[in-house]
């Protein structure tokens, strides 16, 4: 059974278990070498109850006796019981070895990048806290990381759990609540279009994402506290896939999203579209290019009024005439909007 580490009642920046205490530490190093075969990684905000479940599944997963590998739970700024739920698993003689680390600089894309510098895995596996994963996900991951060496990141189907029976918008837009189903067919994701992975769960090879660039020049906050920013993701998958990198869809990844009855109401999808429009003009001239330049931004802007247009030019009969589709037109003039900011912003600034 592993060892349960804990610090002082002021409790400190980093808690371990079953390995080598980092009581009250932090990582310098800008990319550590990797001394196990993979870490787990789940970055978490005041979702106690769900990571809960998730730490649940992933102590259930069925991993050969010869793979090395570490739980790291990265607590960005809880205020509820996360901790509570850590420590229920830092005894689980399933987990070899579970590390329980505070990032104070908000964001989840501050966690993830804490996350990935603390890991100690040749496979970065990001989970979301509230994703529950198939007893063999992670082996699977580990079988195909091995016989594609050129793949820098892939993710797998995911599969919406409601809490309570979704209204029509909500399952309508299921995708944008991370859903994720290409087919049962593997894929290689074209450079040629802009499909790219959901980032509710993946798998990143440390080589594609210190090559990537991401961890010194990542733009994009994303999910913020409250603020339902958007798209660090998506900013991953692109500059993986500039650094020459494939990446891919596994449909035999299959894992269950769970989705709270609060993130179904019009007001959540809403905000959630709103973010994912500020982050658009950004990623759209990030997949384009990997050093967007300022006419890139400029043609960017170009792109967004004309989206807005096409929006406007469709309200009076979307919305004003069809009284069953005016939810559908909320949510798409919130994303046009979003959209508009985030334009405007990265043009004056080169930032989202």
């Amino acid at each position: 059974m592993p060892e349960k580490i804990y610090g002082s009642v002021r409790e400190p920046d980093v808690y371990s278990s079953g390995g080598a205490a980092l009581i009250g530490t932090r990582t310098n190093v800008a990319h550590p070498m990797a001394s196990l075969d993979v870490s787990v990684l789940v970055c978490t905000y005041n979702r106690a109850g769900l990571l809960a479940q998730t730490l649940g599944h992933i102590a259930a997963q069925a991993i050969s006796p010869q793979c090395r590998w570490e739980l790291l739970v990265i607590d960005n700024n809880c205020t509820d019981q996360t901790l509570d739920v850590v420590r229920k698993y830092a005894d689980d003689s399933r987990i070899p070895t579970l590390r329980f680390i505070r990032e104070p600089q908000q964001g989840i894309a501050h966690a993830r990048r804490r996350a990935f510098l603390e890991a100690r895995g040749n496979l970065l596996v990001s989970v979301d806290d509230d994703c529950l994963l198939e007893p063999n996900w992670v082996e699977q991951a580990i079988q195909f990381a091995g016989e594609n060496p050129n793949v820098g990141m892939f993710g797998g189907r995911h599969v919406i759990v409601w809490e309570r029976p979704p209204n029509r918008v909500a399952d309508l837009y299921a995708n944008s609540l991370a859903r994720q189903d290409l087919g049962n067919q593997r894929l290689c994701l074209s450079s040629k279009d802009r499909t790219c992975l959901v980032g509710a769960a993946f798998v990143l090879r440390r080589e594609a994402i210190v090559a990537s660039g991401w961890l010194e020049s990542g733009v994009l906050v994303g999910r913020c506290g409250e603020y339902l920013g958007a798209g660090e993701d998506a900013e991953i998958f692109y500059r993986v896939r500039h650094a020459g990198w494939e990446c891919w869809y596994v449909p035999q990844l299959v894992l269950s999203h769970v989705v709270p009855v609060e993130r179904t109401t019009l007001p959540y999808l809403r905000r959630l579209h709103q973010g994912f429009g500020e982050a658009e003009p950004f990623l759209l001239s990030l997949s384009r290019s990997a050093h967007p330049t300022f006419f890139d931004r400029v043609a960017v802007v170009g792109w967004t009024f004309g989206e807005i247009t096409r929006v406007l030019a469709r309200w009076p009969k979307g919305y004003v005439c069809s009284s069953g589709e005016r939810p559908t037109w909320l949510i798409r003039m919130s994303h046009a909007m979003g959209c508009l900011a985030g334009a405007l912003r990265y043009l004056i600034t080169g930032r989202a």
